[in-house]
């Protein structure tokens, strides 16, 4: 994880909830941070997909069309 300066955040939790993850010693601070970069590595995931995606069919056509991937090729020689 990355480290950075970082800032106050005001957010509304269930009160139960916030009560057993202090009785378990959970930082919601720590699962926070680590939900958001999990969404923000999904969301880029997902941005890369749709921006490539024609790319990713066209190469997928032209493996088709030779039967066997660059690696398998050079494998063969």
């Amino acid at each position: 994880m990355q480290t950075s300066e970082k800032i106050a955040c005001n957010t509304s939790i269930n009160k139960l909830i916030l009560n057993q993850a202090k009785a378990f010693s959970i930082s919601p601070s720590q699962v926070l941070e680590e939900a958001l970069l999990e969404k923000i590595k999904q969301k880029k995931e997902l941005q890369w997909l749709e921006k490539n995606q024609e790319a990713i069919k066209k190469n997928n056509e032209e493996l088709e069309i030779q039967g066997c991937t660059l690696a398998e090729n050079i494998g063969q020689m």
